[in-house]
Protein backbone atom coordinates (compact mmCIF):
# COMPACT_ATOMS: atom_id res chain seq x y z
CA UNK A 1 0.00 0.00 0.00
CA UNK A 2 1.50 3.37 -1.04
CA UNK A 3 2.06 6.37 1.18
CA UNK A 4 -0.67 9.05 1.39
CA UNK A 5 0.06 11.84 -1.12
CA UNK A 6 1.09 14.27 1.61
CA UNK A 7 3.71 11.81 2.92
CA UNK A 8 5.41 11.08 -0.42
CA UNK A 9 9.00 12.46 -0.22
CA UNK A 10 9.39 15.61 -2.28
CA UNK A 11 12.50 16.31 -4.35
CA UNK A 12 13.13 20.04 -4.28
CA UNK A 13 12.98 21.33 -7.85
CA UNK A 14 13.68 24.65 -9.57
CA UNK A 15 9.97 25.54 -9.42
CA UNK A 16 10.03 25.07 -5.64
CA UNK A 17 13.01 27.42 -5.34
CA UNK A 18 11.09 30.01 -7.34
CA UNK A 19 8.16 29.61 -4.92
CA UNK A 20 10.41 30.23 -1.91
CA UNK A 21 12.03 33.29 -3.47
CA UNK A 22 8.63 34.66 -4.51
CA UNK A 23 7.30 34.28 -0.96
CA UNK A 24 10.35 36.09 0.43
CA UNK A 25 10.13 38.89 -2.16
CA UNK A 26 6.35 39.29 -1.84
CA UNK A 27 6.48 39.29 1.95
CA UNK A 28 3.66 36.83 2.48
CA UNK A 29 2.20 33.58 1.17
CA UNK A 30 -0.99 35.38 0.17
CA UNK A 31 0.81 37.98 -1.94
CA UNK A 32 3.09 35.31 -3.43
CA UNK A 33 0.14 33.13 -4.42
CA UNK A 34 -1.24 35.99 -6.55
CA UNK A 35 2.11 36.44 -8.30
CA UNK A 36 2.39 32.71 -8.95
CA UNK A 37 -1.21 32.27 -10.06
CA UNK A 38 -1.92 29.72 -7.31
CA UNK A 39 -4.51 29.62 -4.58
CA UNK A 40 -3.26 30.52 -1.12
CA UNK A 41 -4.11 27.06 0.32
CA UNK A 42 -2.29 25.34 -2.55
CA UNK A 43 0.87 27.41 -2.05
CA UNK A 44 0.73 26.90 1.72
CA UNK A 45 0.45 23.13 1.24
CA UNK A 46 3.38 23.16 -1.17
CA UNK A 47 5.49 25.20 1.24
CA UNK A 48 4.71 22.80 4.08
CA UNK A 49 5.83 19.85 1.95
CA UNK A 50 9.08 21.62 1.08
CA UNK A 51 9.67 22.36 4.77
CA UNK A 52 9.01 18.76 5.77
CA UNK A 53 11.42 17.60 3.07
CA UNK A 54 14.16 19.98 4.22
CA UNK A 55 13.57 19.25 7.89
CA UNK A 56 12.70 22.65 9.28
CA UNK A 57 10.56 25.79 9.03
CA UNK A 58 11.65 28.23 6.35
CA UNK A 59 9.33 31.09 7.26
CA UNK A 60 7.76 32.47 10.42
CA UNK A 61 4.13 33.30 9.70
CA UNK A 62 3.08 36.55 11.36
CA UNK A 63 0.06 38.82 11.07
CA UNK A 64 2.11 41.25 8.95
CA UNK A 65 3.52 38.59 6.61
CA UNK A 66 6.11 35.84 6.35
CA UNK A 67 9.68 36.34 7.57
CA UNK A 68 12.50 33.87 6.76
CA UNK A 69 13.89 31.82 9.64
CA UNK A 70 17.70 31.45 9.88
CA UNK A 71 17.36 28.16 7.97
CA UNK A 72 15.03 29.84 5.50
CA UNK A 73 17.48 32.68 4.88
CA UNK A 74 20.25 30.19 4.24
CA UNK A 75 18.08 28.22 1.81
CA UNK A 76 17.00 31.45 0.09
CA UNK A 77 20.59 32.54 -0.44
CA UNK A 78 21.35 29.24 -2.17
CA UNK A 79 18.03 29.31 -4.07
CA UNK A 80 18.80 32.74 -5.51
CA UNK A 81 22.26 31.55 -6.53
CA UNK A 82 20.78 28.50 -8.27
CA UNK A 83 18.16 30.57 -10.10
CA UNK A 84 20.81 33.08 -11.14
CA UNK A 85 22.91 30.17 -12.41
CA UNK A 86 19.97 28.85 -14.43
CA UNK A 87 19.65 32.25 -16.09
CA UNK A 88 23.34 32.11 -16.97
CA UNK A 89 22.90 28.66 -18.53
CA UNK A 90 20.05 29.94 -20.70
CA UNK A 91 22.15 32.94 -21.69
CA UNK A 92 25.13 30.77 -22.66
CA UNK A 93 22.97 28.37 -24.65
CA UNK A 94 21.52 31.34 -26.50
CA UNK A 95 25.01 32.71 -27.19
CA UNK A 96 26.14 29.37 -28.64
CA UNK A 97 23.05 29.18 -30.81
CA UNK A 98 23.66 32.67 -32.12
CA UNK A 99 20.29 33.88 -30.83
CA UNK A 100 19.94 36.70 -28.27
CA UNK A 101 18.50 35.53 -24.94
CA UNK A 102 14.85 36.51 -25.04
CA UNK A 103 13.72 38.55 -22.07
CA UNK A 104 17.04 38.32 -20.23
CA UNK A 105 17.30 41.22 -17.77
CA UNK A 106 20.53 43.12 -17.16
CA UNK A 107 22.01 41.81 -13.92
CA UNK A 108 23.87 44.33 -11.75
CA UNK A 109 26.05 43.30 -8.82
CA UNK A 110 28.38 44.80 -6.26
CA UNK A 111 27.89 47.22 -3.40
CA UNK A 112 27.89 50.97 -4.01
CA UNK A 113 25.09 52.74 -2.17
CA UNK A 114 22.61 54.89 -4.09
CA UNK A 115 24.23 54.20 -7.47
CA UNK A 116 22.72 50.72 -7.71
CA UNK A 117 19.22 52.16 -7.64
CA UNK A 118 20.07 55.01 -10.00
CA UNK A 119 21.73 52.74 -12.56
CA UNK A 120 19.01 50.09 -12.24
CA UNK A 121 16.29 52.68 -12.85
CA UNK A 122 18.07 54.07 -15.89
CA UNK A 123 18.66 50.61 -17.40
CA UNK A 124 15.05 49.60 -16.78
CA UNK A 125 13.94 52.52 -18.94
CA UNK A 126 16.59 52.02 -21.65
CA UNK A 127 15.14 50.79 -24.99
CA UNK A 128 17.90 48.17 -25.33
CA UNK A 129 17.16 46.48 -21.98
CA UNK A 130 14.38 44.01 -21.16
CA UNK A 131 14.51 44.50 -17.41
CA UNK A 132 17.03 44.74 -14.61
CA UNK A 133 17.98 42.81 -11.48
CA UNK A 134 20.24 43.85 -8.61
CA UNK A 135 22.37 41.40 -6.65
CA UNK A 136 24.29 43.02 -3.78
CA UNK A 137 27.51 41.34 -2.72
CA UNK A 138 29.91 42.84 -0.17
CA UNK A 139 33.11 41.10 -1.24
CA UNK A 140 34.53 42.75 -4.40
CA UNK A 141 36.41 39.69 -5.70
CA UNK A 142 33.33 37.51 -5.31
CA UNK A 143 31.40 40.03 -7.38
CA UNK A 144 34.04 40.01 -10.12
CA UNK A 145 33.99 36.21 -10.18
CA UNK A 146 30.21 36.29 -10.68
CA UNK A 147 30.69 38.58 -13.68
CA UNK A 148 33.34 36.23 -15.07
CA UNK A 149 31.01 33.21 -14.69
CA UNK A 150 28.20 35.02 -16.47
CA UNK A 151 26.04 35.25 -13.34
CA UNK A 152 26.21 39.06 -13.59
CA UNK A 153 26.51 41.40 -16.57
CA UNK A 154 28.17 44.24 -14.68
CA UNK A 155 29.04 45.38 -11.19
CA UNK A 156 29.81 48.56 -9.29
CA UNK A 157 31.80 48.35 -6.07
CA UNK A 158 34.56 49.97 -4.05
CA UNK A 159 38.10 48.67 -3.74
CA UNK A 160 40.92 49.83 -1.48
CA UNK A 161 44.71 50.09 -1.73
CA UNK A 162 46.17 46.63 -1.21
CA UNK A 163 42.83 44.95 -1.88
CA UNK A 164 42.51 45.44 -5.63
CA UNK A 165 40.52 42.79 -7.49
CA UNK A 166 41.89 40.40 -10.11
CA UNK A 167 40.09 40.60 -13.44
CA UNK A 168 39.67 37.23 -15.21
CA UNK A 169 39.66 36.94 -19.03
CA UNK A 170 36.50 38.33 -20.57
CA UNK A 171 36.01 40.95 -17.82
CA UNK A 172 36.99 44.59 -18.16
CA UNK A 173 37.31 47.08 -15.32
CA UNK A 174 37.27 50.86 -15.24
CA UNK A 175 38.00 53.15 -12.29
CA UNK A 176 35.10 55.60 -12.21
CA UNK A 177 36.48 57.68 -9.36
CA UNK A 178 39.99 56.52 -8.47
CA UNK A 179 40.51 58.66 -5.38
CA UNK A 180 37.21 59.06 -3.57
CA UNK A 181 37.46 60.01 0.12
CA UNK A 182 35.87 58.04 2.94
CA UNK A 183 33.77 60.26 5.19
CA UNK A 184 32.22 59.62 8.61
CA UNK A 185 28.67 60.01 9.90
CA UNK A 186 27.48 61.02 13.34
CA UNK A 187 24.37 62.26 15.10
CA UNK A 188 23.61 65.94 14.49
CA UNK A 189 24.10 66.64 18.22
CA UNK A 190 27.24 64.55 18.60
CA UNK A 191 30.12 66.46 20.29
CA UNK A 192 32.14 66.32 17.04
CA UNK A 193 29.28 67.50 14.84
CA UNK A 194 30.08 71.16 15.44
CA UNK A 195 33.32 70.78 13.46
CA UNK A 196 33.47 71.01 9.67
CA UNK A 197 35.95 68.12 9.60
CA UNK A 198 37.44 65.74 12.14
CA UNK A 199 40.64 63.75 12.60
CA UNK A 200 41.21 60.06 13.16
CA UNK A 201 42.39 60.96 16.66
CA UNK A 202 39.09 62.77 17.29
CA UNK A 203 36.94 59.80 16.37
CA UNK A 204 39.16 57.36 18.28
CA UNK A 205 37.70 58.85 21.46
CA UNK A 206 34.21 57.66 20.49
CA UNK A 207 32.63 54.23 19.82
CA UNK A 208 32.97 53.08 16.22
CA UNK A 209 30.49 51.01 14.17
CA UNK A 210 31.70 49.09 11.13
CA UNK A 211 31.61 45.74 9.33
CA UNK A 212 33.19 42.74 11.14
CA UNK A 213 36.98 42.55 10.71
CA UNK A 214 38.17 40.33 7.85
CA UNK A 215 34.90 40.38 5.93
CA UNK A 216 36.26 42.49 3.06
CA UNK A 217 39.60 44.20 2.29
CA UNK A 218 38.12 47.42 3.71
CA UNK A 219 38.73 46.45 7.34
CA UNK A 220 42.36 45.55 6.59
CA UNK A 221 42.93 48.84 4.78
CA UNK A 222 41.26 50.85 7.56
CA UNK A 223 43.47 49.20 10.18
CA UNK A 224 46.59 49.94 8.12
CA UNK A 225 45.67 53.63 7.81
CA UNK A 226 44.97 53.91 11.53
CA UNK A 227 48.19 52.08 12.40
CA UNK A 228 50.24 54.53 10.32
CA UNK A 229 48.47 57.39 12.07
CA UNK A 230 49.08 55.85 15.50
CA UNK A 231 45.35 55.56 16.14
CA UNK A 232 43.25 52.64 17.36
CA UNK A 233 39.53 52.96 16.69
CA UNK A 234 37.20 51.71 19.40
CA UNK A 235 34.99 49.40 17.31
CA UNK A 236 32.23 48.45 19.72
CA UNK A 237 29.62 47.58 17.08
CA UNK A 238 29.85 45.13 14.18
CA UNK A 239 27.22 45.29 11.43
CA UNK A 240 26.92 45.10 7.64
CA UNK A 241 23.30 46.26 7.74
CA UNK A 242 23.22 49.99 6.88
CA UNK A 243 19.92 50.76 8.70
CA UNK A 244 21.36 49.25 11.90
CA UNK A 245 24.51 51.36 11.62
CA UNK A 246 22.39 54.46 11.03
CA UNK A 247 20.29 53.73 14.11
CA UNK A 248 23.43 53.33 16.22
CA UNK A 249 24.67 56.66 14.89
CA UNK A 250 21.35 58.43 15.45
CA UNK A 251 21.28 57.14 19.03
CA UNK A 252 24.74 58.66 19.57
CA UNK A 253 26.09 55.18 20.26
CA UNK A 254 28.63 55.32 17.45
CA UNK A 255 30.46 57.16 14.72
CA UNK A 256 30.71 55.21 11.45
CA UNK A 257 32.39 55.36 8.02
CA UNK A 258 30.36 56.53 5.05
CA UNK A 259 30.75 56.65 1.30
CA UNK A 260 31.24 60.13 -0.10
CA UNK A 261 27.69 60.35 -1.47
CA UNK A 262 26.02 59.78 1.93
CA UNK A 263 23.36 62.37 2.74
CA UNK A 264 23.11 64.80 5.61
CA UNK A 265 19.81 64.29 7.46
CA UNK A 266 18.97 67.74 8.88
CA UNK A 267 18.29 67.57 12.58
CA UNK A 268 19.31 63.90 12.69
CA UNK A 269 22.65 62.96 11.11
CA UNK A 270 25.62 64.80 9.59
CA UNK A 271 28.41 63.74 7.24
CA UNK A 272 31.90 64.98 8.04
CA UNK A 273 35.17 64.74 6.13
CA UNK A 274 38.40 63.52 7.71
CA UNK A 275 41.25 66.02 7.78
CA UNK A 276 43.60 65.28 4.92
CA UNK A 277 41.31 62.53 3.64
CA UNK A 278 43.52 59.73 5.04
CA UNK A 279 41.17 56.96 3.87
CA UNK A 280 40.37 56.74 0.17
CA UNK A 281 38.75 54.23 -2.13
CA UNK A 282 38.12 53.62 -5.81
CA UNK A 283 34.68 53.25 -7.34
CA UNK A 284 35.11 50.44 -9.86
CA UNK A 285 32.90 49.42 -12.77
CA UNK A 286 33.44 45.93 -14.20
CA UNK A 287 31.54 44.28 -17.03
CA UNK A 288 31.68 41.42 -19.49
CA UNK A 289 33.50 42.37 -22.68
CA UNK A 290 30.86 40.64 -24.77
CA UNK A 291 27.24 41.52 -24.27
CA UNK A 292 24.69 44.30 -24.09
CA UNK A 293 26.37 46.27 -21.31
CA UNK A 294 29.69 46.47 -23.19
CA UNK A 295 27.85 47.87 -26.20
CA UNK A 296 26.41 50.68 -24.07
CA UNK A 297 29.26 51.27 -21.63
CA UNK A 298 29.81 54.92 -22.61
CA UNK A 299 26.14 55.75 -22.00
CA UNK A 300 26.26 53.92 -18.71
CA UNK A 301 29.39 55.69 -17.53
CA UNK A 302 27.89 59.05 -18.51
CA UNK A 303 24.84 58.28 -16.36
CA UNK A 304 27.06 57.54 -13.35
CA UNK A 305 28.88 60.86 -13.79
CA UNK A 306 25.54 62.66 -14.03
CA UNK A 307 24.36 60.91 -10.87
CA UNK A 308 27.41 62.16 -9.00
CA UNK A 309 26.91 65.70 -10.24
CA UNK A 310 23.29 65.60 -9.09
CA UNK A 311 24.52 64.54 -5.66
CA UNK A 312 26.61 67.70 -5.22
CA UNK A 313 24.42 69.00 -2.39
CA UNK A 314 23.90 65.73 -0.50
CA UNK A 315 26.24 67.01 2.22
CA UNK A 316 28.58 69.93 2.83
CA UNK A 317 31.53 67.54 2.89
CA UNK A 318 30.68 66.05 -0.50
CA UNK A 319 29.96 69.48 -1.98
CA UNK A 320 33.45 70.70 -1.10
CA UNK A 321 35.12 67.55 -2.45
CA UNK A 322 33.07 67.57 -5.63
CA UNK A 323 33.82 71.21 -6.48
CA UNK A 324 37.52 70.91 -5.59
CA UNK A 325 38.32 67.46 -6.98
CA UNK A 326 35.46 65.12 -7.82
CA UNK A 327 34.09 66.84 -10.92
CA UNK A 328 37.61 67.01 -12.35
CA UNK A 329 38.06 63.27 -11.87
CA UNK A 330 35.02 62.35 -13.96
CA UNK A 331 36.08 59.68 -16.47
CA UNK A 332 35.95 60.13 -20.21
CA UNK A 333 35.85 56.96 -22.30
Amino acid sequence: MGLPAWEVPLDVEIRHLRMLVTIADAGSVTAASKRLGLSQPALTAQLQRIERNLGGSLFVRRTDGSVPTPLGQDVLNHARAVLCGMQSIRQRVAQHSGQPPAGMPVRIGGYCGFLHVHVARWISEAPWATGVRVWEELVPQSTVDMVARGDLDMALFYEWPGGEVTLPPGVRGEAIYPDEPVFVIMAHDHPLAKRKSVTLTDIADHPWADEPPGLTPWSVYRQQVCHRAGVLLDQQHHSVYVPTVHQLVLARLAVAPAIATARDLPGRMVVRSLDGNPMRQTLKLVYRTEGTVAAHIEELTHQIVLAYAARAHCSTAFGHWWSDQGRHLAPSF
